[in-house]
């Protein structure tokens, strides 16, 4: 069983196993839970492997309830009453959006011709590959710097800089969770 990432709603979660010998899911035979939660369906495929079907819900209650690392439980029986009970790992559900905060350095005032501006991003968690994505309008700024969930641009007011600047920040989790912030400068 392998693990993904992180998983997001009206997803199919795929738990496939080969057993030791022939089981039947129409007796019962066959059981996984995920979490605390039993799977809608377990079908034998070819060359007896097995493939049991757990469908993220759109229900936010059910949601929390699932939100966070859970383990998958194979509960396997065969004709003759041997029971297993076997952990076949982990999977990690994530229904929640990073948290990002957007600081502007120095801020609360104007910034004077020749000053170094410094932008500052961080994420609460670990972002996908494209990490976060900044919009500063017209300003030109450096490549980020980047420390772990830490993401900061830095840019030099030039003499045609001349009205206040808006900033927007976008990034999404591993498992596609979505967030944005924003903020305004002079």
């Amino acid at each position: 069983y392998r693990s993904p990432t992180g998983v997001e709603a009206d997803v199919e979660v795929h738990v496939k196993f080969t057993p030791g010998e022939n089981l039947d899911p129409a007796a019962g035979q066959v059981k996984v839970n995920v979490g605390d939660k039993n799977t809608a369906a377990c079908a034998a495929g070819p060359a007896a492997q097995f493939d049991c079907v757990f469908t993220v819900p759109r229900d936010l209650k059910t949601q929390n309830a699932l939100e966070g690392v859970k383990a998958v439980i194979l509960d396997v029986a065969d004709g003759a009453g041997n029971a297993a009970i076997v952990n076949a790992g982990t999977v990690t559900f994530d229904f929640t959006a990073p948290v990002l905060t957007l600081t502007v350095q120095p801020g609360g005032r104007p910034v004077r011709l020749g000053e170094t501006v410094t932008v500052s991003v961080v994420s609460n968690e670990p972002l996908d590959q494209a990490g976060i994505a900044l919009d500063s309008g017209s300003l030109t700024l450096s490549s980020p710097s980047i420390s772990g969930t830490n993401y900061t641009w830095t840019y030099t007011v030039k003499d045609t800089d001349d009205k206040p600047f808006n900033l927007s920040a976008t990034a999404k989790d591993a498992a596609g969770n979505a967030a944005a912030v924003a903020a305004t400068g002079s």
